[in-house]
This record gives structure tokens, C-alpha cells and sequence, in this order.
């Protein structure tokens, strides 16, 4: 299970941006009203599940409580997706270039820049344009000087040429043609997805092939709720059917979705992390756990045909599944579901048939993929038996 953080000098960027000290005592009138605002934040998105009202950011503190605590949360979910893509033609670029839409304060331009600083992606690069688009004024500008501050205090490891320009706009196809952005080499979709307008899904799904780039991708990220998932799906579906996109992760196979028919069953991962001291207190004071791990769901196209168990060439590609469950352990077994993109499968290993070809099956947990052969069909299991080979990829 790997852990993700955000970097130190990130989080100072964010204390200044709120005129808030790494050292500013917890049970201060400051913090407490600090923590106040987060949880007015998480009541307005519970009311409002079509990305909050439209005015919560108008006052400047609920801004700076978002950056604070929600920025970190939201941007760490970007890492692993990210770590699918790496290695990948869009990162060899030496002119890249990003669109965020419905960028908020620039949660995940400040995300790929946090992997381009470690080194991950765009050595090659000599020129980096971001763009970002928020329907909120005041996000946008936030999203101008947090990214400009990041990009200013990493001149010496950022050697690039850097043009950075965030705007106020709607999420509306028409409205977006109309923005001159270049040609992108990813196109960033985060939390967005209850915001447009399911009936104009098959137009976004136009415009997003339309915008990207030879060899570029675009990453749809979600909160990860069983309210959202069924439009996630249906933008899924649009840009599958009215689109030459092809679907990247997570699914291993194109194809119908086995969870669309399932009202209350939804397809998420989750990151786990540490969360950087200001969240952790804030986590103390707010009864919040997201040191426990964050859930979220995504999907992400590549302009150009590949998948992930392309990666694998030495694996029957029908071989290849990936974790969407915990292990649930049961009196004298395990089990595990597995997806593929066409198929969920409810595997299980009864205790006594563990064996070292198939002991990856205890520590498989939810996002990896793992390659099986040999399992056996009864009833709704289909086990894992001492002759199974179970392994993670």
C-alpha cells in the first residue's frame, strides 16, 4: 500500500495565501473559527451536491478554509492517477500544456506541479502553459497567485518557461470554444462532473477530443459518492460512444460498466496519505478522518489507443483485474472483488488453501491489479483454490 504527502514548501504556500503560521495554536479563536468554516464548507456540499452554492467562496475566509483543508485533500487524489500515466508519450513533450477545468483555487494545476518539482514528469520540457477555468472569480484569482507563488519559490529546480493564466468562466462548451486555448496535452476535469449539464454531456465529450492533443489524455476525478458515480458513468458512456477517445484506467477492458445496472453499488478507489500537520488538527477539531484515507472515482482517456494491461506484455490480458473492494474476511475465508471493465467478480479463498502461489490475495487492497488464473465457478464465488495462482501486479 503505498502512502502519498504533499510537500512542506506546498503547505507553506497555502499558510501564507490564508495569513495562517504552521505554528498558530489549535485551541486559538483563530483555528476554532478556521474549523468552524470547514465544516460549513462540508455542510454546503452536503445540501448542495451540484458543487455547492454559488457563492460560498464570495467571502474570502470560506476561500481560505478550502485551501487550507479541502486543497490538500482533493489534490493528493491526483497522484495516483497520475502514477498510471507516467511513462506515457504526453509526459515526453518539450511544449505541455494543461486546461483545468473547473480549476477552484487551482487544486490540480498545484497537484501536476508537485509531481513535475519531484522530478516524475516533464524533464524533458522547456515550456509549460497552464490554463484554468472556474465559474468563481474568486477562485480563479486564487488559483493565479497560488500557482504563480509555487512556480516563483521553485525557480531554482522549475527551470521552464512558465505562462500561467486562470480565468472566470462557465463550464459550457460553447463558452469553453470561445476561450482560444491551445491544443492540450491533458485536459483536467476535477469535481466537476455535477456542476455540467447531464444533457450537454455528448458536446463536452466533443469538445474534450476537439482540445487534446496528439498523445494527450484527459482525467476525469470525482468525489467518489454513489450520487455522483451514476453521472460520472454517463459522461463515461458519452465520451465512449460519441468520441475516438480511448479509456485508459481504471477499467483493463472497454466496455459496459457492471455497475450500471446496480442502484446502490458504485465503482471507487481510495488514496491513502499523510495529511499535512494543518489537516490533521483541523481533522482533531471538526471530528473529520481523512488521515484514514480518501475516496474517490476517475477516469481517464488517451487520445491515442493503450491501456494499462499494455503494460504487462508478458500477462494473458484477460488475466488482468483490479481490486475494487477491501479483503473481507470471513470465518475460514477471504474474499475480494475484482472488476475488469465488463465484468465484477466476487472472488474467495478459503483459509485452508493458502498456499505461496496465491498468498497475495491477503494483502490485495482496493486500486491495485492483479493477474489470477485457475479459479473455480461455484455458486456466486469464484475461489481460489490451492491450484490458483494469485499474484499483484
Amino acid at each position: 500500500m503505498k502512502f502519498y504527502e504533499i510537500r512542506s514548501d506546498l503547505e507553506k504556500i497555502l499558510l501564507d495565501f490564508c495569513d495562517m503560521q504552521a505554528a498558530t495554536p489549535v485551541k486559538s479563536k483563530a483555528f476554532k473559527r478556521l474549523a468552524e468554516r470547514v465544516r460549513a464548507l462540508s455542510d454546503a456540499y452536503t445540501e448542495d451536491p451540484a458543487g455547492m452554492q454559488t457563492d460560498v467562496f464570495s467571502a474570502e475566509q470560506m476561500l481560505k478554509a478550502y485551501v487550507l483543508y479541502y486543497l490538500p485533500v482533493n489534490l493528493v487524489k491526483l497522484f495516483p492517477v497520475l502514477d498510471e500515466l507516467k511513462g506515457l508519450p504526453l509526459f515526453t513533450k518539450k511544449y505541455f500544456t494543461m486546461l483545468d477545468l473547473g480549476c477552484g483555487p487551482g487544486t490540480y494545476t498545484l497537484g501536476m506541479l508537485e509531481n513535475i518539482a519531484a522530478g516524475t514528469v516533464l524533464q524533458k520540457a522547456t515550456t509549460v502553459r497552464l490554463f484554468g477555468i472556474d465559474r468563481e472569480q474568486q477562485s480563479a484569482r486564487a488559483a493565479q497567485k497560488l500557482t504563480q507563488d509555487y512556480v516563483a519559490g521553485k525557480k531554482s529546480t522549475l527551470r521552464k518557461e512558465w505562462q500561467i493564466r486562470f480565468t472566470q468562466g462557465l463550464l459550457d462548451p460553447d463558452v469553453l470554444r470561445y476561450e482560444r486555448i491551445p491544443k492540450c496535452n491533458l485536459i483536467m476535469a476535477g469535481n466537476v462532473v455535477n456542476e455540467l449539464d447531464s444533457e450537454r454531456f455528448g458536446e463536452f465529450a466533443v469538445f474534450l477530443e476537439q482540445q487534446l492533443a496528439t498523445n494527450g489524455a484527459v482525467i476525469v476525478l470525482d468525489p467518489g459518492t454513489r450520487a455522483s458515480f451514476r453521472k460520472l458513468l454517463k459522461l463515461k458512456e458519452e465520451i465512449s460512444t460519441r468520441t475516438s477517445l480511448h479509456l485508459y484506467a481504471p477499467c483493463i477492458q472497454p466496455g459496459t460498466c457492471p455497475l450500471a445496472a446496480d442502484k446502490k453499488a458504485w465503482c471507487h478507489e481510495k488514496v491513502f496519505w499523510k495529511p499535512p500537520p494543518v489537516v490533521q488538527a483541523l481533522d482533531r477539531l471538526t471530528g473529520f478522518t481523512k488521515e484514514k484515507g480518501l475516496k474517490y472515482s476517475y477516469f481517464t482517456f488517451l487520445k491515442q489507443p493503450a491501456g494499462l494491461r499494455e503494460r504487462f506484455p508478458k500477462v494473458e490480458p484477460g488475466s488482468i483485474w483490479r481490486v475494487i473492494s477491501y479483503v473481507m474476511k470471513h470465518k475460514g475465508e477471504n474474499r475480494l472483488y475484482v472488476c475488469n471493465g465488463q465484468r465484477r467478480v466476487l472472488l474467495r479463498r478459503l483459509r485452508r488453501n493458502t498456499t505461496p502461489e496465491n498468498a497475495d490475495f491477503d494483502t490485495a487492497s482496493r486500486g491495485q491489479l492483479v493477474w489470477f488464473e485457475g479459479g473455480i465457478t461455484r455458486g456466486p464465488f469464484l475461489d481460489i483454490t490451492k491450484e490458483s495462482r494469485f499474484r499483484i501486479l
